[in-house]
């Protein structure tokens, strides 16, 4: 079973290139971030066209998520409780095995972090609440959180940079709390190709600043079920006159 996320800063802008790496890479089930439309502009048919069932959240349309499933959906699940005036940024469905929820958490600033902060902890008490044993369990997606400073390729930051502070750490160490391993940093522990957003301003044959914010994580029994994850930098790159997102997808291979 392949499972993937992607930040694809674009659904409509991405279209061309969400073809070809659905085709190419085959995944069974996918989480998109920041699709920016709104309802009755997301492309359902097209991607009924090339095998998948489609569930958006896009809101007022300036962030937006979205699942694409081979399997159809059993239940679907759209927001965050309380927290609808930060945008459309969680939607969770039931397909076979998984619960599988696209997750694309608040950036914020420095002055209003706390808001932030109280996203994070909703999502964190939605899934100690939502836990059934029989169901395994996915998040994917941007959670705009750098865990740790190896996450960082310019190595660590200034004391208290947004996404790299200790509240925000805290709070998603809080969120691993609640039954969850990430997956990538599960696999290589050190790995150095674990970078998934590059900035547009860098050559994109020579890219030099990056930071892992795009991550799947999964229940403790998708441990064991793991075969490979990767970032998939084939596909951060300029392909003909197809232009990348910002961010790489990342995938991971399971045992069914």
């Amino acid at each position: 079973m392949r499972i993937a996320t992607w930040n694809v800063n674009g659904v409509r802008a991405r279209e061309g290139y969400l073809r070809r790496w659905l085709a190419d890479r085959k995944p069974d089930i996918v989480g998109l971030q920041k699709i920016r439309v709104m309802e009755d502009e997301f492309p359902y048919e097209m991607f009924k066209s090339v095998g998948y069932h489609a569930v958006a959240h896009c809101g007022r349309g300036e962030y937006g998520v979205a699942i694409l499933s081979r399997e159809e959906p059993s239940a679907v699940s759209k927001g965050l409780t309380g927290q609808e005036d930060l945008g459309a940024r969680l939607v969770t469905v039931d397909a076979g095995p998984l619960s599988f929820s696209s997750v694309y958490a608040p950036y914020g600033h420095l002055e209003g972090i706390e808001r932030k902060l109280l996203w994070l902890e909703s999502l964190t008490k939605s899934v100690r609440g939502d836990h059934c044993p029989s169901r395994q369990r996915v998040l994917c997606g941007d959670f705009n959180v750098v865990q740790d400073d190896i996450d960082n390729s310019t190595g660590p930051p200034r004391a208290g940079t947004l996404c790299y502070s200790k509240a925000e750490r805290r709070q998603f160490s809080s969120l691993l709390g609640a039954g969850l391993v990430d997956l990538y940093a599960r696999r290589h522990p050190n790995g150095r190709d674990r970078f998934t957003y590059w900035n547009y301003r860098w050559n994109q044959d020579c890219l030099k600043v990056g930071v892992r914010l795009d991550l799947i994580l999964g229940t403790n029994g998708l441990v064991d079920r793991l075969r490979a994850v990767w970032v998939d930098m084939d596909y951060r790159r300029e392909i003909e006159d197809l232009r990348p997102s910002e961010s790489a997808p990342v995938t991971a291979d399971l045992d069914h």
